[in-house]
């Protein structure tokens, strides 16, 4: 067969026939504008199929190879740019299991669209990312732990953490959480917290002393004065065992005389006397006490006799 070996020279105009070319010697060479009767092709002209000369070095021959051969020979291939045709996608097609791999840094000005997984070290993105989106029923059957979409059913962000989809609203601020929400570890809140738009507060202390024996009327027992800051409610609490023959009609007192609460029941030997009041948010109580008073005939307080708590509580509230 003819081959064109090395240091053959052509000159413009000479034919190419079988028999020249058997008769070639090394070192021959194709001058340039040598061979000058064939149109010159386009870009978008050359097809998978197409053929063209190509040196062998491990044969010291030139060989006929086609455009595919030439991409499919594994060889690196570099480009200083790639351009799509005009109204038609540019296609990257991988075998299963293989990726599409770039070494460095990918610049992309327009939209990347996947089908596949995409992967890689990090990623920057100048305006947005659009992330897939489906409802709550077309979860992924499999999905890999890191994996996040947007719920469309629940209108959240949500993560795969390897056992559960988890709405990633909790790592934000000003969240709003929509049906049963469940945190399996500490919850630690710095902001106000609302249900409904009405601030939430939350038990942030107890105070409690022994409220001592005492018989007769009038004042029978005074607590450890205190201070209420405006901004939390305050629920107090009176546990105690009391003893008469007749009516009962206690009130709890400030220390200026007026009334928080008032405890009244009739005709009993010994019974618990148990009252609750609340001092709402927006008052405060500077330097208060809470007095036990008795309106009725002479009584016994916190008779230890029912082995009863006889204990006086506050409890605090303040917001989240």
């Amino acid at each position: 067969m003819a081959q064109i070996l090395k240091g053959q020279t052509f000159a413009d105009g000479d034919l190419v026939t079988g028999l020249k070319l058997n008769n070639i010697v090394d070192l021959a060479t194709l001058l340039p504008n040598a061979i000058t009767d064939q149109t010159a092709l386009t870009a978008f002209d050359v097809q998978s199929t197409d053929y063209f000369l190509i040196y062998d070095a491990s044969a010291t021959a030139l060989r006929k190879a086609s455009v595919d051969d030439l991409f499919r020979s594994g060889q690196t291939v570099k480009f200083s740019s790639i351009s799509g045709v005009s109204g038609s996608n540019l296609v990257v097609s991988i075998a299963g299991g293989y990726f599409f791999t770039v070494n460095g840094n990918t610049n992309i000005t327009g939209d990347l669209v996947g089908t596949g997984l995409v992967q890689g070290s990090k990623g920057k993105f100048s305006t947005e990312v659009t992330i897939p989106a489906d409802t709550t029923a077309n979860r992924p059957a499999s999905p890999v732990a890191g994996s996040f979409r947007y719920n469309t059913t629940t209108a959240l962000l949500e993560v795969y953490n390897g056992t559960a989809w988890v709405d990633t609203s909790v790592l934000g601020t000003n969240n709003t959480f929509s049906g049963t929400n469940t945190f399996s570890n500490t919850v630690n809140i710095t902001g106000a917290v609302q249900f409904n738009g009405t601030a939430v507060y939350a038990l942030s202390a107890i105070t409690e002393e022994t409220i001592t024996t005492a018989t007769g009327s009038g004042v029978l027992w005074t607590s450890s004065s205190f201070t209420k800051p405006s901004d939390e409610i305050w629920v107090f609490e009176v546990d105690a065992y009391i003893g008469s023959t007749g009516t009962i009609s206690f009130n709890f007192l400030n220390t200026a005389g007026t009334s928080y609460n008032a405890y009244i029941t009739n005709g009993v030997n010994s019974a618990p006397m148990y009252s609750r009041w609340v001092v709402n948010a927006g008052t405060t109580l500077t330097v208060e006490t809470v007095r036990i008073n008795n309106n009725g005939p002479s009584v016994n307080l916190a008779q230890t006799t029912f082995g009863a708590a006889n204990k006086f509580r506050i409890y605090k509230y303040r917001t989240a």
